[in-house]
């Protein structure tokens, strides 16, 4: 069997949509029913997190905390958005008390979750990414892609950029985004410090590397992608690949390929995902293997 035929998305596909009952949510319920189609997507799980701080058994005595509860908004969302998919997608509703990062991801284990949708705060112009401490974690340490909406972002599925540095999780970037995007480009970021003081120049350099990037991107990715889909290469020389697909995605969707975190990981090592989606303007949609999370040593190799 091909690749081509194993990269379209699942049929069923289950998607857990994070509600925060707060502005960030119309962004996320839109982009969710833009692109459950697309995604494949024929079940959802509506989820809020009542936050609350675990208490140590051996702290808790003679404490009593008040019972918490479920909110009324849930419930008329989950109505809202049943009526906007039809009756061709299952919707159901989870409450939860605790860590929020920790719930979902029970729940993403227990309901064997394809796709986490959460919403994210603005950011503000030079400030750095625009998460909360649950939103990082999650962003981390979850089993399976991540759909990351911005508030006031839309998810229109014209256009898609993805970043492609020629590893098998970019690849797989790609090949998601052929099914959720009618336009996509890949945006190859190489830095001219590579060129060193060798015998060639800095244009000659750029010249032969995009000979050999269009190449392989030729002969070896593109046979792997449907044969009805084009998607196109660019190449872009740059320190950083955070800020040219940035840049070149603006405000229209990013994908990235990315492998999960082990949460002794997270405390060691950054995430390249994690910083893109903080940032961008526009929906990030983070394609993970499903159950696949790195500990320390394999992170270290797989960054």
């Amino acid at each position: 069997m091909s690749a081509a035929s194993t990269s379209a998305p699942s049929p069923h596909k289950t998607a857990l949509l994070m509600l925060a009952l707060d502005g960030r949510d119309p962004a996320v319920v839109d982009a969710l029913v833009a692109a459950h189609k697309r995604l494949g997507v024929h079940n959802v799980l509506v989820v809020h997190v009542a936050a609350q701080d675990h208490i140590p058994e051996e702290l808790s005595a003679g404490l009593s905390p008040g019972q918490v509860q479920r909110p009324a908004a849930l419930d008329a969302a989950v109505d809202a958005l049943r009526a906007r998919l039809g009756p061709h997608v299952r919707v159901r509703a989870e409450f939860g008390v605790g860590e929020p990062a920790e719930v979902l991801e029970e729940l993403i284990q227990g309901h064997d979750v394809d796709l986490l949708v959460l919403g994210r705060d603005t950011r503000a112009e030079g400030a750095g990414a625009a998460w909360g401490p649950s939103g990082r974690k999650l962003m981390r340490t979850v089993s399976c892609s991540v759909l990351v909406v911005p508030e006031g972002a839309r998810f229109d599925g014209r256009r898609a950029v993805v970043g492609l540095d020629f590893s098998s999780c970019s690849t797989m970037a790609l090949q998601a985004a052929v099914h959720v995007a009618d336009e996509v480009e890949a945006v190859y970021q190489y830095s001219l410090a590579a060129a060193g003081s060798g015998a060639i120049t800095e244009a000659e350099f750029a010249q032969q590397l995009a000979d050999n990037a269009r190449r392989h991107f030729e002969v070896v990715v593109l046979p792997d992608l449907p044969s009805e889909r084009h998607p196109t290469l660019s190449l872009h020389a740059g320190d950083s690949a955070s800020e040219v697909l940035l840049r070149r995605a603006g405000d229209d969707l990013l994908v990235v390929g990315s492998r999960g975190l082990s949460r002794i990981a997270t405390v060691l090592l950054g995430s390249t995902a994690e910083q893109l989606a903080g940032l961008a303007r526009g929906p990030v949609l983070v394609v993970r293997r499903k159950g696949e999370v790195l500990g320390v040593v394999e992170g270290l190799f797989h960054r």
